[in-house]
């Protein structure tokens, strides 16, 4: 065997070998941060830190200053029968994540909206494990919402797919009389965006 090439193989099987070892070790350090990760997303949501009253939502909604992305999470008949101005409809599966984290643009607030809590919470915890910051859930759904704005002057939600062609869909703040309201939405900045697994 020729004795040159003999540091060459040397020099590649170290690189391998250290390169297995940083696998190695990096493999529980990411374990831990994703655990860690976990626990807060967990907090925040039992906390109730990001669920965000009606009348809050309202508020930004009118905010020009403001960059807010409305992710409706109901079916298909429940949205076209009604949802909020310029909300889209979104199906939380693992593309439709991946394709939101990917465009995700900073201090932009995501707010999911349901018919009640179990579904916006766990596509919150998919957005966030995922490094998404400054999402938000509508705290109790379409059906808090409508139960605050569907008095205003129009009458009642019309049957039939109107969607956001009704009054309650972009209220106007000088007809109704907002309940008081702690205000949850605080602006974080998007951390940097990680090939693969769980960003933090």
């Amino acid at each position: 065997m020729n004795e040159r090439r003999w540091p060459k193989r040397l020099g590649a099987a170290s690189l391998i070998f250290l390169s297995g070892l940083m696998i190695t070790a990096w493999r529980p350090l990411a374990s831990r941060r994703t655990r860690s990760l976990s626990a807060k997303i967990e907090a925040a949501i039992q906390s109730r830190s990001i669920h965000v009253s009606p009348s809050e939502l309202a508020v930004l909604m009118r905010d020009r200053d403001l960059a807010l992305t409305v992710l409706d999470l109901r079916d298909e008949e429940a949205f076209n029968r009604f949802h909020l101005l310029d909300a889209r409809r979104f199906v939380p599966d693992a593309r439709s994540v991946e394709g939101l984290v990917q465009n995700a643009r900073a201090k932009r607030v995501i707010m999911l909206v349901g018919e009640d809590g179990d579904t916006p919470n766990a596509a919150a915890r998919a957005l966030m494990l995922r490094g998404l910051p400054n999402v938000y859930v509508l705290d109790g759904g379409i059906p808090a919402w409508l139960s605050l704005f569907s008095i205003l002057p129009g009458g009642p939600l019309e049957k039939g797919a109107l969607g956001a062609r009704q009054p309650a869909s972009a209220p106007d703040l000088s007809l109704v009389q907002l309940p008081e309201f702690e205000r949850k939405v605080k602006l974080a900045a998007q951390g940097k965006k990680k090939a693969g697994g769980c960003g933090g």
